[in-house]
């Protein structure tokens, strides 16, 4: 897992360098990152939707989109 200033680096769906692995809130970084509780939240939300089509690639990536 790739460490810059004491937080995990991720992409922008979640992801840590090691695939399946991923980080939200505080422990993580990237540019502009803000630590606040909100972002934090919104970061897990994201983490778990990424994490879940990891898993099981059939499952729809916004799980309350409906279809037409």
């Amino acid at each position: 897992m790739t460490i810059d200033k004491n937080a995990v680096r991720v992409d922008e769906t979640m992801q840590t360098n090691i695939p399946g692995v991923y980080a939200a809130g505080d422990i993580r970084t990237h540019s502009g990152k803000l630590k606040l509780i909100a972002t934090g939240a919104g970061e897990a939300a994201t983490a778990a939707n990424y994490a879940k089509t990891f898993v099981d690639p059939a499952s729809k990536l916004f799980p309350a989109t409906r279809r037409r």
